[in-house]
Protein backbone atom coordinates (compact mmCIF):
# COMPACT_ATOMS: atom_id res chain seq x y z
CA UNK A 1 0.00 0.00 0.00
CA UNK A 2 0.73 3.58 -0.56
CA UNK A 3 1.07 6.26 2.07
CA UNK A 4 -1.46 8.23 2.76
CA UNK A 5 -0.81 11.80 2.52
CA UNK A 6 -2.47 13.31 6.00
CA UNK A 7 -5.92 13.04 5.62
CA UNK A 8 -7.99 13.73 9.14
CA UNK A 9 -9.70 11.01 10.27
CA UNK A 10 -13.20 10.67 9.09
CA UNK A 11 -15.50 8.51 10.97
CA UNK A 12 -19.10 7.67 9.83
CA UNK A 13 -21.57 8.45 11.97
CA UNK A 14 -23.49 5.73 14.04
CA UNK A 15 -26.86 6.66 12.55
CA UNK A 16 -25.61 5.90 9.03
CA UNK A 17 -27.73 3.20 6.98
CA UNK A 18 -27.47 0.01 8.84
CA UNK A 19 -28.69 -2.72 6.23
CA UNK A 20 -26.62 -5.44 8.19
CA UNK A 21 -24.21 -6.11 11.08
CA UNK A 22 -21.50 -5.36 8.77
CA UNK A 23 -22.33 -1.98 7.27
CA UNK A 24 -22.80 -1.08 10.85
CA UNK A 25 -19.65 -2.22 12.30
CA UNK A 26 -17.87 -0.41 9.39
CA UNK A 27 -20.43 2.85 10.25
CA UNK A 28 -18.63 2.60 13.90
CA UNK A 29 -15.11 1.50 13.54
CA UNK A 30 -13.73 2.49 10.60
CA UNK A 31 -11.61 5.63 10.02
CA UNK A 32 -9.63 7.34 6.75
CA UNK A 33 -6.60 5.56 7.75
CA UNK A 34 -8.26 2.07 8.18
CA UNK A 35 -9.66 1.93 5.23
CA UNK A 36 -6.44 0.54 3.40
CA UNK A 37 -7.07 -3.12 5.24
CA UNK A 38 -10.51 -3.60 3.67
CA UNK A 39 -10.74 -5.90 0.66
CA UNK A 40 -12.28 -4.58 -2.49
CA UNK A 41 -15.68 -6.40 -1.07
CA UNK A 42 -15.56 -4.30 1.54
CA UNK A 43 -14.74 -0.84 -0.26
CA UNK A 44 -17.45 -1.70 -2.66
CA UNK A 45 -20.36 -1.85 0.43
CA UNK A 46 -18.70 1.33 2.05
CA UNK A 47 -18.54 3.31 -1.29
CA UNK A 48 -22.43 2.20 -1.97
CA UNK A 49 -23.12 3.28 1.57
CA UNK A 50 -21.49 6.45 0.68
CA UNK A 51 -23.24 7.05 -2.30
CA UNK A 52 -26.61 6.25 -0.48
CA UNK A 53 -25.54 9.22 2.06
CA UNK A 54 -24.33 11.28 -0.62
CA UNK A 55 -21.34 11.61 0.55
CA UNK A 56 -19.37 11.27 -2.63
CA UNK A 57 -16.42 13.33 -1.66
CA UNK A 58 -15.76 9.80 0.96
CA UNK A 59 -16.77 7.64 -1.82
CA UNK A 60 -13.72 9.30 -4.18
CA UNK A 61 -11.35 9.41 -1.58
CA UNK A 62 -11.92 5.93 -0.81
CA UNK A 63 -11.37 4.88 -4.74
CA UNK A 64 -7.96 6.83 -4.92
CA UNK A 65 -6.74 5.10 -1.56
CA UNK A 66 -7.36 2.03 -2.52
CA UNK A 67 -6.72 1.87 -6.44
CA UNK A 68 -3.34 3.81 -6.96
CA UNK A 69 -3.00 5.11 -11.05
CA UNK A 70 0.36 2.79 -11.07
CA UNK A 71 -2.00 -0.27 -10.88
CA UNK A 72 -4.90 -2.08 -12.98
CA UNK A 73 -8.78 -0.28 -11.80
CA UNK A 74 -11.27 -2.09 -10.52
CA UNK A 75 -14.27 -2.02 -12.54
CA UNK A 76 -16.69 -2.90 -9.57
CA UNK A 77 -15.00 0.05 -7.46
CA UNK A 78 -15.17 2.31 -10.09
CA UNK A 79 -18.76 1.85 -10.48
CA UNK A 80 -20.03 2.31 -7.27
CA UNK A 81 -18.18 5.14 -7.24
CA UNK A 82 -19.85 6.70 -10.20
CA UNK A 83 -23.02 5.91 -8.72
CA UNK A 84 -22.14 7.49 -5.60
CA UNK A 85 -21.32 10.44 -7.66
CA UNK A 86 -24.66 10.77 -9.43
CA UNK A 87 -26.44 9.94 -6.12
CA UNK A 88 -24.47 12.94 -4.95
CA UNK A 89 -25.27 15.06 -8.17
CA UNK A 90 -21.77 15.09 -9.42
CA UNK A 91 -22.65 13.50 -12.80
CA UNK A 92 -19.62 15.67 -14.43
CA UNK A 93 -17.05 13.66 -12.03
CA UNK A 94 -19.52 10.44 -13.10
CA UNK A 95 -17.97 10.91 -16.50
CA UNK A 96 -14.47 11.54 -15.37
CA UNK A 97 -14.12 8.40 -13.81
CA UNK A 98 -16.01 6.22 -16.67
CA UNK A 99 -13.39 8.09 -19.38
CA UNK A 100 -10.42 7.34 -16.94
CA UNK A 101 -11.57 3.85 -15.95
CA UNK A 102 -12.25 2.93 -19.58
CA UNK A 103 -8.42 5.05 -20.42
CA UNK A 104 -6.96 3.10 -17.84
CA UNK A 105 -9.03 -0.67 -18.81
CA UNK A 106 -8.12 -0.22 -22.54
CA UNK A 107 -11.74 -1.44 -23.70
CA UNK A 108 -14.94 -0.80 -23.02
CA UNK A 109 -16.21 -0.64 -19.46
CA UNK A 110 -19.07 -3.34 -18.67
CA UNK A 111 -22.99 -2.78 -18.43
CA UNK A 112 -23.43 -2.12 -15.31
CA UNK A 113 -20.74 0.78 -15.29
CA UNK A 114 -22.76 2.03 -18.13
CA UNK A 115 -25.24 1.53 -15.96
CA UNK A 116 -24.19 3.71 -13.65
CA UNK A 117 -22.83 6.57 -15.89
CA UNK A 118 -25.90 7.25 -17.37
CA UNK A 119 -28.08 6.96 -13.84
CA UNK A 120 -25.41 9.43 -13.04
CA UNK A 121 -26.23 11.68 -16.18
CA UNK A 122 -30.07 11.41 -15.64
CA UNK A 123 -29.76 12.15 -11.83
CA UNK A 124 -27.75 15.16 -13.28
CA UNK A 125 -30.95 16.15 -15.89
CA UNK A 126 -27.82 15.62 -18.71
CA UNK A 127 -30.45 14.07 -20.81
CA UNK A 128 -28.26 14.17 -24.34
CA UNK A 129 -25.18 12.96 -22.06
CA UNK A 130 -27.06 9.85 -20.94
CA UNK A 131 -28.58 8.89 -24.65
CA UNK A 132 -25.22 9.49 -25.77
CA UNK A 133 -23.34 6.60 -23.74
CA UNK A 134 -26.45 4.39 -24.14
CA UNK A 135 -25.75 4.54 -27.81
CA UNK A 136 -22.00 4.11 -27.12
CA UNK A 137 -22.76 1.16 -25.19
CA UNK A 138 -25.21 -0.85 -28.27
Amino acid sequence: PRPLQEPSPITLPKRCVRRNAEEARLCRSRTWMAWMALDAKDCTRLISLFGRKQQWRNALSLLRETVPPSEPPNPILFSATISSCGRGKQWQLSLSLFDELQHRLGERPNATTYSSVVGACGRGRQWEAALALARQRL
